[in-house]
């Protein structure tokens, strides 16, 4: 795959920012990489992570998706998602939440089941599963962070990580019994993952230059100088490849032109070079 490679690589640095991205090839189980271990912000993309944790705690009985919860207005200072437009104060089910939280990516689901999960519990998660470069500093990040500072300063991530999850969640749909064990949840769960992700609503990079229609499982995360995606692309419902593409210190415009445009556009280019290659 050195091919593709190169061409994924070549795709970046036509640009000035920097892209770090991870492939794993599900037909014939290669990976290739760029700075794939290199820790970056990981914006929403981190919310599958708190997804399998509360996965997790629902298998050990500890969390019943049923349940409802209020949303409170201590988590409606956010700008994501749907419910910061709303008036504080109703009550949804676990589920619910746990899917607008992925799907629209609304952080005052987000913070709700932080609070709810635990963030120690979420950083215990990625360390135990093996994400070596991901730490959760912040149930919501805070709306004063400057995103060209110090990653300790916030959640971050690598490309690498991000594969390796999306990899045992995909393996514990087909019920793998090693990665079942390492995420210490059930073949439904993950498959209900892989349902809630493959919902998600923001389809310009992964999916956006891809046919129409195309399933892919994924989760998108952005900041003001950060344009990310990571998930798992299907044909025929046979899982093709995993994906994770991270953008940073992207500017606000580049040639007259949105920068959160330019990145995404770069995402779903790869992303259709690696389809090609693999169909």
């Amino acid at each position: 795959m050195e091919d593709l490679k190169n061409k994924l690589n070549s795709i970046c640095e036509n640009q000035s920012f920097q892209t770090t991205w991870t492939l794993k090839n599900l037909i014939n189980d290669k990976n290739i990489d760029r700075e794939g271990d290199k820790p970056v912000y990981s914006a929403s993309t981190r919310k599958i992570s708190i997804l399998m944790t509360a996965l997790k705690q629902v298998y050990e009985n500890k969390l019943d998706l049923n349940e409802k919860l209020i949303i409170k207005s201590d988590y409606f200072n956010n700008t994501s998602g749907v419910f910061r437009f709303c008036e504080p104060g109703f009550s949804m089910q676990i589920y619910n939440i746990l899917t607008l939280m992925i799907i629209v990516s609304d952080n005052a689901c987000t913070g709700t089941i932080v609070d709810l999960v635990g963030l120690d519990n979420i950083n215990d998660f990625c360390q135990n599963i093996g994400m070596v470069n991901t730490k959760h500093i912040h149930g919501i990040p805070l709306e004063t962070l400057k995103y060209e500072g110090d990653l300790q300063e916030t959640n971050f991530t690598s490309s690498n990580d991000v594969t390796h999850l999306l990899n045992l969640i995909l393996n514990g749909k087909y019920n793998c019994n090693d990665s079942l064990n390492i995420l210490g949840t059930s073949q439904n769960l993950c498959s209900l993952a892989l349902d809630i992700l493959s919902g998600q609503q923001f389809r310009s990079k992964i999916p956006g230059l891809l046919p129409y229609n195309t399933l892919v499982a994924h989760k998108t995360g952005t900041t003001p100088h950060n344009h990310n995606d990571a998930g798992i692309v299907f044909k025929d419902d046979i899982p093709q490849y995993i994906f994770s593409a991270y953008t940073s210190f992207v500017p606000t415009e580049i040639n007259n032109v949105s920068g959160q445009y330019v990145a995404s556009e770069l995402i779903a280019e790869m992303s259709y070079e690696i389809y090609k290659y693999i169909n």
